[in-house]
């Protein structure tokens, strides 16, 4: 197992990563451990399931190629500068709450939001991913799209539109300027159950390509 020190440092106890088909052996605690594993490997989820882990997510990737999307309010859409970080990460906190660790009922809301939060501010600041783009209304920040490189894809990273935004096409005004910086693959990650970003990923053009489900493991 390898330790996530980043997240250890946010979750306020050990995180440990097993990888798949790992024995854990015996863990001493507090710590959170964490398994990712192909949804279609169901006598996997089953072995960690008896060793004590419990299926909290499963997350879904979609891909797209290239080409643009038409999203009026794109002329909106700029790269976000240092002065940007606190709005972003205000964003990241309040109005993301579905992620792995929101639904996670031991691992507390202030500790989910600062991952979010710590996540999003980084890359603004350029400690993490390739920048992020941020729409605008009278100057200030409403969503934002954080952006990262691997080397099969460029990814949506992280996205987020303020609530009271959402429906305005705001969203589809981000993932089109981020389409149009370039790229060969473009992926993005969500969780099967946000039946809803599902949907508005697929309107953009992406489609799913793998799914892998998500365990957590609480040692006391």
């Amino acid at each position: 197992m390898v330790e996530d020190v980043w997240l250890t440092r946010r979750i306020g106890r050990p995180v440990l990563t097993l990888s798949p088909g790992e024995d854990p052996g015996p863990i001493a605690g507090p710590a959170l451990v964490q398994a990712k594993v192909d949804a279609a490997d169901v006598a996997e989820v089953a072995r960690l399931e008896q060793l004590g882990f419990g299926v909290v997510d499963v997350n879904v990737t979609l891909a797209r190629g290239p080409g643009r999307l038409d999203a009026p309010g794109a002329e909106r859409v700029d790269l976000a500068g240092p002065e940007d970080a606190a709005a972003v990460r205000a964003l990241a906190e309040r109005d993301l709450r579905v992620s792995r660790f929101h639904r996670d009922p031991r691992v507390d809301d202030a500790a989910a939001d600062r991952v979010k939060g710590d996540w999003a501010e980084a890359t603004v600041r350029g400690e993490r991913g390739d920048g992020v783009l941020v729409a605008r209304e009278d100057g200030r920040p409403i969503g934002f799209l954080a952006m990262l490189s691997t080397p099969s894809a460029r990814v949506i990273d992280l996205m987020v539109v303020r609530g009271d935004q959402r429906g305005r096409g705001v969203g589809r005004a981000l993932v089109g300027a981020f389409l149009a910086r370039g790229g060969a693959r473009f992926e993005v990650g969500t969780q099967a159950a946000n039946v809803a970003a599902i949907a508005f990923y697929e309107a953009c053009g992406f489609r799913m390509s793998a799914a892998r489900t998500v365990l957590h493991r609480h040692v006391p």
